[in-house]
């Protein structure tokens, strides 16, 4: 049964007569991954949701369903592999101004925990001294308002160098002078894991993850490092963000510190 008829049965009866069953029923017969079921949940929820929102009906029966939950497969960057991807060249005699252009990026997602579409999109009168303002990010449609990002000292000097004597156009540039487009970095990325035999987590969305991660081992509060990478809340971080699992020593240290 396609989604479109489930929800056009949810039509068709009244909801009252709607069970939980019907919706387990229907992600069952179609054999879906666990991110499909998510956000068919998700649009089953929220098409109710609006139907109550708008008193055509009483209640949602699906309101309390549970989502799957997504073990989280991105791994962490170890600052060895960064170290491999900043000094790779071009393989043969070509131009290595592509290789050139794109480190600034990875020290930009090394260094903010940004996401690489809002990186991309960052223009020079979007930086001011230590901020960075993020126009284009996800949670724009929700919050209507543009984001602040506090930068390091690394990233105040890189912006300074890529923007002098600028006074528009994207911070980030390829070879040819354009805008890094995220497909483009997500493509550089594929090549130079196949031909530099690095694992597959090896991706510009590890470096998020890798920040993440990396400032709550440092003491940031959990709420801190939310507001630094751009989320509304903790609660995504608690979930999927924070790979402290993935760091036994980090652990141990813990451990032996909690012992008094």
């Amino acid at each position: 049964m396609p989604l479109g008829q489930l929800l056009g049965s949810c039509c068709e009866q009244k909801i009252g007569q709607l069970r939980r069953y019907q919706l387990t029923e229907y992600l069952a017969a179609n054999q879906f991954t666990a991110s499909q079921e998510r956000r068919i949940i998700t649009a089953v929820k929220s098409c109710l949701n609006c139907a109550v929102a708008e008193e055509l009906v009483n209640r949602n029966p699906f309101a309390k369903y549970p989502r799957p939950k997504i073990k989280p497969r991105t791994k962490l960057i170890t600052p060895e592999e960064h170290a491999t991807l900043m000094t790779a060249r071009d393989e043969g005699n070509k131009d290595q101004r592509r290789a050139a252009s794109f480190r600034p990026l990875l020290i930009a997602l090394r260094h903010s925990g940004r996401r690489l579409g809002e990186t991309c999109h960052l223009d020079v009168d979007d930086v001011s001294g230590a901020t960075w303002t993020m126009h284009k990010h996800k949670t724009r449609r929700t919050t209507g308002r543009p984001q602040t990002a506090f930068t390091t000292h690394c990233l105040q000097t890189l912006t300074k160098i890529l923007t002098a004597n600028r006074s528009r156009g994207p911070v980030f540039k390829n070879s040819q002078g354009q805008r890094w487009k995220p497909n483009a970095v997500q493509s550089r990325f594929k090549r130079l894991r196949q031909r530099l035999s690095l694992p597959d987590s090896v991706t510009a969305h590890a470096y998020r993850h890798t920040y993440i991660t990396d400032s709550i081992k440092s003491g940031v509060d959990i709420n801190t490092v939310a507001e630094l990478v751009g989320h509304a809340n903790a609660k995504m971080i608690n979930e999927v963000y924070a790979h402290l699992g993935q760091d036994k020593e980090h652990l141990a240290q813990a451990a032996a510190k909690s012992i008094f």
